[in-house]
């Protein structure tokens, strides 16, 4: 059988549900057992030399688009974020009070909602916390999303001066008729502005966000997108299938209106934006990464350093994360924690003294091990399972041999490597790895 005739077939007969894998166990597993007593446990774990990873979770836009299914809010004025900021404040406070010392940290992301629909002096204010509190490496990344179409050249100056060093702009699609579709007027001229903006305060690193699978996206708009995209020459593109997932995010059910690409488009769209960017010197890094081969990301690739986290494909080596803001999810070697996505009881969290701490998931030595698997596979397309038990060893390759029988893989013992033109299918082949894993709808984004 040749895989590449048969692909569509293989599609349609493989095209489920299947996680991301940017944690595991997933974060549908996780549950409210795990509250802020068991965080604060964690967090006196760790050790005093170990390099700390920030998340800061900014959960406002000035604008709700139709195909977003991040936790955000359309606030009526500004007041309700700068009493947020406060809030905060204080939750690095109580944190950095249960580490009990200035931990090293060598990364700090900034994502949302949009970051940066907080002033400036409200993020110079955050910064000056996390600097009291944590010892910022001078080599660290310092990384901030932002929306094009409300920053300001003189926010972006100001970022500069804060340190962030590297950017993400979201831009998804730059069809006038695909983002009058997804509510999100975004001209590439404006683009183009904000990117030059970006270089003029220098900031160098500039990724681009970028979507395919959305309503009235074809393989003409996808192509053009992609090689205008490229024409700004940003370091690095992601590049994500767009995950319809309307029982968590009620306002996509808006985009039903319109024809949506299937499962055969979307794959389609896919190796189109693939050779687009490949003809323009982007390097594929994952599953839906594009990078310069000077970038950061394709170096750690290269030197077998690639990880994955919930930043998706990262360059980020440390083992704990430390997440602040409403929703955010730290990762801890013992387990995970997430706040609480209600702002209210945020609020009430934090005047009270308390870690904002909903749910989370302690993990063992296994989970550890499967987390790995995972990851290699993730980031590498090639794995091996031999430190699994002989029973669980069997049980993989119970659920592997679907794939090797169709050509998808290749298995040698308890290695295993995804062909090529497979790789469309790692996510879904990762749940051959997951003891967690049951295949249900609503629960996770189509694979293809």
């Amino acid at each position: 059988m040749t895989l590449q005739m048969d692909i569509y077939k293989l599609i349609d007969k493989y095209d489920a549900p299947a996680p991301r894998y940017t944690s595991y166990p997933t974060a549908n597993h996780f549950h409210e057992q795990v509250d802020g007593a068991a965080y604060e446990g964690w967090l006196a774990n760790i050790q005093e030399d170990e390099p700390l990873s920030l998340y800061l979770h900014i959960p406002f836009c000035a604008k709700m688009c139709s195909y977003c299914g991040c936790h955000t809010k359309i606030l009526p004025s500004y007041k309700p974020a700068a009493d947020y900021v406060d809030h905060l404040l204080t939750e690095i406070d109580l944190v950095a009070a249960r580490l009990a010392r200035k931990q090293k940290s060598i990364q700090i992301q900034w994502g949302g909602g949009t970051p940066t629909y907080l002033s400036a002096d409200d993020i110079e204010r955050v910064f000056e916390k996390l600097r009291t509190h944590f010892d910022l490496q001078q080599d660290a990344e310092l990384g901030m999303e932002i929306d094009p179409r409300t920053i300001t050249q003189d926010k972006i100056k100001r970022l500069s001066a804060l340190g962030v060093n590297r950017i993400s702009f979201g831009v998804q699609d730059f069809d006038e008729k695909v983002q009058q579709a997804i509510n999100r007027d975004q001209p590439y001229e404006q683009v183009k502005q904000v990117t030059q903006w970006a270089r003029d305060a220098g900031i160098n690193d500039i990724n681009f966000d970028l979507m395919y699978g959305l309503p009235l996206q074809s393989r003409e708009t996808i192509e053009r997108t992609m090689e205008q995209a490229a024409s700004l020459d940003p370091k690095r593109l992601a590049v994500f299938g767009y995950a319809h997932v309307p029982w968590f995010a009620k306002h996509q059910t808006k985009l039903e209106a319109f024809k949506m690409p299937d499962a055969h488009e979307r794959y389609d769209q896919f190796m189109i934006l693939s050779d687009a960017l490949a003809r323009h010197g982007y390097l594929p890094v994952g599953i839906d990464h594009f990078a310069k081969e000077d970038d950061a990301l394709f170096t750690a690739l290269k030197n077998g350093a690639l990880h994955r986290n919930f930043q998706g494909y990262t360059t980020d080596t440390a083992q704990t994360m430390i997440s602040f803001g409403a929703t955010a999810i730290s990762q801890t070697p013992g387990g995970f924690a997430q706040n609480t996505p209600l702002l209210k009881k945020y609020r009430e969290a934090i005047e009270n003294g308390k870690l904002p701490t909903a749910r989370g998931l302690q993990i063992d030595n296994k989970d550890a091990l499967r987390r790995a698997i995972i990851e290699k596979m993730m980031c590498y397309f090639e794995t091996d399972y031999a430190a699994l038990t002989e029973s669980e060893q069997t049980d993989v390759a119970d659920k592997l041999a679907a794939f090797e029988a169709d050509g998808m893989i290749e298995r040698t013992g308890t290695k295993v490597k995804i062909k090529d033109e497979a790789k469309i299918f790692t996510r879904l082949i990762c749940t051959a790895f997951d003891a967690w894993f049951a295949p249900a709808e609503n629960r996770h984004a189509r694979a293809v």
